[in-house]
């Protein structure tokens, strides 16, 4: 599940591009921690989904709900847009620590770990897209997410200058521009989580 303030702004579009990015083995979801009554998504978001040819009925049928504590145990994994997000989740249920991360500190820790089992003579320049073939086509998306939240102790700390630089900037209210910026933001820590993904050879 992925996890923003209001769900009408950042998560949704985590959600809709991790969905799209991901295989059938991964159920995305969205919430806030104030989250909104059925709202749906922030207007100025809607062109950028469309750029990216998200479904228009996954756009339109988008509704914001707000995370319930009582939710929190039975997901695998929550992926929050800021650090503030995660203390959240965490004051909620400390439980979820090991298993709820801020988007682009997981996108990290998966390029460390990928970084840390790929061959010297593999290094090659990125695409810049998030198919690329995988380093195991037998693995699912699923099993190479658990492969990075179990590793995830001893690859926290070792994320340069920490987690909150990572941090999405809520853009409600503010100019089509910084809309446009959180997208891209959102977009390129989506597609670093998910080539790291794609470069792991073995479930853990």
């Amino acid at each position: 599940m992925t996890v923003c303030t209001g769900n009408i702004c950042r998560s949704p579009v985590m959600e809709m591009l991790l969905r799209q990015a991901l295989d059938s083995s991964i159920e995305v979801s969205s919430a806030g921690v104030r989250g909104l009554p059925a709202w749906p998504v922030s207007e100025p978001m809607v062109p950028h989904l469309q750029r990216r040819e998200v479904p228009a009925q996954e756009i339109s049928g988008f509704r914001s709900k707000f995370l319930d504590e009582l939710m929190i145990p039975g997901l695998d994994l929550l992926v929050t847009a800021s650090t503030k997000h995660t203390a959240t989740v965490l004051e909620r249920e400390p439980l979820a620590m090991r298993k709820t991360f801020t988007l682009g500190e997981l996108a990290a820790m998966a390029v460390l770990l990928a970084q840390s089992v790929a061959e010297p003579s593999s290094g090659q320049a990125n695409s810049g897209q998030a198919n690329s073939s995988p380093a195991n086509p037998d693995l699912t998306d699923a099993q190479r997410l658990k492969t990075v939240v179990a590793a995830a102790p001893r690859l926290r700390n070792r994320i340069p200058g920490g987690p909150k630089q990572y941090d999405i900037p809520d853009p409600y209210g503010l100019s089509p521009e910084h809309y446009a910026q959180v997208y891209r933001l959102i977009e390129n820590q989506t597609m670093a989580l998910v080539r790291a993904l794609r470069k792991l050879p073995q479930a853990a």
